[in-house]
Formats: structure tokens, C-alpha cells, sequence
């Protein structure tokens, strides 16, 4: 096979809507890691603004991406998955329109893969930057959390305690991610692909912050006010309720991933035990929903993508 041919070791997938703001930063520093074997797919989610003829502009200086526009707003998560699913490259990562990568990060990730086969993920550390893309020092240690563990149980319950966490942005071995059933058309998918994918394997980390999310007043948060609006927001043609779109449909994810993912009855038995010991200290007012979605820091989630 020609090296004009072959499938690039890693792809890129950047969903956006209406990222105009911050999205030539992010793909600025994608094109600049030291690990060049990758591709950059864009999928622009029906944009109002001015992102089509930016990505356009982009796609031309490198050849490196790839950039498609989607007749209308599918919603965010199935923006993520058309990408996900028509990856063919061994690695795969989701990166955010308005997220900053230091130049190591892809070869990092990469490097860890490769050395442990046992590793499903790999990340690397994390820091928050303001809207002008500076580092905000009072939130330096917000992401020093982690989500690796010996045990699949052990993982589970660090991502069911975490409040939120950057991971879903890791590196992926493409073939686990695509035997999950991906972001899912209800409130905290992402928390319960994080958990489906660690219960088969752990994640790995390099320690360098080399991974930057932005907190700015354009978040997701800050536009969504409630479950409806969120739903709204994920998952438009979503035929759920919104009753039964953010508590039991996470329940239910984590128990089927549980099921399907998880191995050895002893250690399903002990995730089991995580759920329910999750379930009971969160109470039904949180379980219900009534907190902002999981997987997404407050003040710096993003747009719709």
C-alpha cells in the first residue's frame, strides 16, 4: 500500500457547531504535534456562522483534514458518532472546537498505546484556560483526578464519584471504542461510554498538562437551563421523555455496560455493588438529573457541536 494510501495511525474527530470563536486555535495546534501520521475530520453541524468558510479555509492549507457539513443540527451526539464510527485508523480521539493541545499530546498518547496493549485509552494532564486562552490559576488542580484502577469495579465507581472529567477527549484503541454503543440520545452519555470502555481495559497517562479546556461564556452550560434544553441540545430526535432521559437511562447504560463489558460474574457482582452504593448517595433528586451533565465541567463546557 502507497504512503499516499494507508490509513493514518491516528484519527482526529472535531464536531462543531458555530465554533467560529475558538476553532482555528484548536486546529492550529492539532496540525502542530510532534506526531503528524493523523487525520483531521471535521463535521459541521449545519453552522450558522461563520464556520463553514473558516474549516473550508483551513481544509485547504493541509491535506491532513477532511471537512464535511451536515444538512441540518443532528444534534451532538450524533455529530460524535458518525465520526467515531467511520474511523479506520488503529487510534481514535474527539476533540473539542474550543480545547487547546500542547504539541506532545497526540505522541504521548500514541507512545503509551503502543508500549502497554493492555491500555484501552491514554491521556495526559490537564489544565482550564479563560476565554483569551490564558491559564486560570485558581482552577490549576481542577483536573488532577484520575480514572485508572487495577480492577474494572475500581473504575467504575471513580467515574460514577467524579464530578467531571476531561478523558472523554483521550486517545482510544478505535476497535473498544466502537463495540460500545457510543454517545447514546440521552442526558450523561458520556459518562456512560467513559464507563463501557474502562470496564474493558484501563487508561493510561502521561503526566504533562498538555491538554487545555477552555471556560468561556459561550458553554453549553451556560446556554442550557435544564434537562429539556440539554436533551435538546444531545439529542434532538431523541424519542425519550425527558423523565426517563437522565436518571434511568444512565442507570440502565451502566447496568447493561456492566453486563456486556465487564469481566468475571465476581467482578459484574462488585460493579453491581458500585451502581447501587452510586444510586444511593447521589439520591433521586441527583440521579434524576437536576445537576448539570455529567462528564462536563461547569463553567467551560462547550457549545452544541
Amino acid at each position: 500500500m502507497s504512503d499516499d494510501t494507508r490509513r493514518p495511525r491516528v484519527c482526529i474527530g472535531l464536531p462543531v457547531y458555530n465554533g467560529q470563536a475558538y476553532l482555528r486555535s484548536e486546529v492550529e495546534s492539532l496540525l502542530a504535534q510532534s506526531f503528524g501520521d493523523f487525520e483531521l475530520r471535521i463535521s459541521d453541524n449545519a453552522s450558522t456562522d461563520g464556520t463553514e468558510d473558516l474549516c473550508r479555509e483551513l481544509a485547504a492549507l493541509d491535506r491532513r483534514i477532511r471537512y464535511d457539513r451536515q444538512r441540518r443540527n443532528i444534534g451532538a451526539a450524533a455529530n460524535f458518532n458518525l465520526l467515531a464510527r467511520e474511523c479506520r485508523s488503529p487510534y481514535f480521539m474527539w476533540a473539542a472546537h474550543d480545547d487547546v493541545h500542547g504539541p506532545e499530546f497526540i505522541e504521548r498518547c500514541v507512545g503509551l498505546l503502543d508500549r502497554d496493549p493492555s491500555l484501552v485509552a491514554a491521556h495526559t494532564g490537564s489544565r482550564v484556560i479563560d476565554a483569551s486562552g490564558k491559564l486560570v490559576p485558581e482552577r490549576a488542580r481542577e483536573f488532577d483526578h484520575r480514572l485508572a484502577a487495577s480492577r474494572p469495579s475500581e473504575r467504575l465507581r471513580l467515574v460514577l464519584d467524579a464530578e467531571y472529567f476531561p478523558e472523554i477527549y483521550a486517545l482510544f484503541r478505535t476497535d473498544v471504542l466502537q463495540r460500545t454503543r457510543l454517545m447514546e440520545p440521552h442526558i450523561g452519555a458520556d459518562r456512560i461510554l467513559m464507563a463501557h470502555v474502562l470496564l474493558r481495559g484501563d487508561i493510561g497517562y502521561a503526566p504533562e498538562p498538555l491538554f487545555l479546556r477552555r471556560a468561556h461564556p459561550g458553554a453549553f452550560v451556560a446556554s442550557c437551563k435544564n434537562d429539556t434544553e440539554r436533551l435538546q441540545w444531545w439529542a434532538p430526535d431523541s424519542l425519550l421523555p425527558v423523565a426517563l432521559a437522565s436518571a434511568p437511562a444512565k442507570l440502565w447504560g451502566y447496568l447493561r455496560s456492566t453486563a456486556v463489558a465487564c469481566p468475571g460474574v465476581a467482578e459484574r457482582l462488585r460493579c453491581v455493588g458500585v451502581i447501587a452504593s452510586w444510586a444511593g448517595r447521589k439520591g433521586f433528586r441527583r440521579l434524576r438529573g437536576s445537576g448539570p451533565p455529567v462528564g462536563v465541567p461547569p463553567p467551560g463546557a462547550r457549545p452544541a457541536s
